[in-house]
């Protein structure tokens, strides 16, 4: 190629990104469970949809959940790659409803995001949404700006684990960032356990039930104990013996039918392993 085509090519570039920068970024923020996307300087995203169902099916059937169960989890490049081209497209042009060659993109980032997540999503945004720019935020500091605060410490409880990291006048301090290997899905996996202890002659039935069930469960039924009731618990065996058989029938979660029972214990202390004290540190939000 010449020198003045090769110029002309490059100014023609630079005014596309000049163009690009003139618009409102779209954030997108992909969690295991759900994404959220929408523009930025909106104080909430658009949308709130959920993630592939490949991201966490693996997840869903490993028994022994570790730091390392979401790397391991993913796919070949290859189809890492087709699950989350078809994911993008489909954020684009049916969610989103925008170009992606006209816009910047903002991508939240984890601290333990693998990193062939990551740049499986680069790869896709430049080669095949041509996107102009991607700015890769890590998430774990983003909430501190809905509080307009520049020095805190954020929790975030998600799916797989929960992430603390503290942050001093906006810089975030790496050296003393924690990872706590529980999750919503450990509670998930304790509800189903006492769920088929509650229904000892369903418990075929109940393991059949998708993860959907437990998830819309987890959110309309259970409760997280205060430790004066995890206390007195452990300490009747009256009170705890009450606890299993008051049982409530269930009807109808979400759009599953079903005729199953539920009893107190399940829904007050199915959360306990988020918070019990008397597991390790590596396995306890408290």
């Amino acid at each position: 190629i010449s020198f003045p085509l090769f110029i002309a090519s490059n100014m023609d570039a630079a005014r596309k990104r000049t163009y690009a920068f003139d618009k409102i970024p779209i954030v997108f923020d992909i969690g295991l469970r759900y994404t959220k996307c929408g523009y930025a300087g909106e104080a909430l995203p658009r949308h709130i949809v959920k993630s592939p169902a490949s991201l966490v099916k693996a997840i869903q059937e490993c028994e022994n959940l570790g730091p390392a169960t979401f790397g391991n989890s993913l796919a070949s490049p290859e189809k890492c790659f087709l699950i989350f081209e078809e994911f993008l497209n489909y954020l684009y042009y049916h969610i989103i409803q925008a170009n992606p060659k006209e816009r910047p993109i903002i991508l939240c980032e984890s601290i333990m995001t693998p990193r062939i997540f990551t740049e499986t999503l680069a790869k896709i945004m430049f080669t095949k949404m041509q996107v102009p720019v991607v700015f890769f935020v890590m998430a774990n500091s983003l909430p501190l700006y809905l509080t307009s605060e520049k020095t805190g410490i954020v929790v975030e409880s998600g799916y797989l684990d929960t992430t603390i990291l503290p942050i001093y006048q906006e810089i975030p301090i790496t050296k003393a960032f924690q990872s706590v290997g529980v999750g919503s899905i450990h509670v998930e996996k304790e509800l189903k356990q006492k769920l088929i202890e509650d229904n000892a002659d369903a418990a075929e039935s109940v393991r059949e039930l998708p993860f959907k069930f437990f998830e819309d469960l987890k959110a309309k039924a259970v409760s997280v104990p205060t430790r004066e009731h995890e206390v007195q618990r452990e300490q009747s065996d009256d009170l705890a013996k009450t606890l299993k058989d008051t049982k409530q029938k269930i009807g109808r979660i979400g759009d599953t039918e079903i005729d199953f029972f539920m009893s107190a214990e399940t829904r007050l202390f199915s959360t306990v392993s988020l918070f019990n004290p008397y597991y390790s540190d590596e396995s306890n939000i408290a």
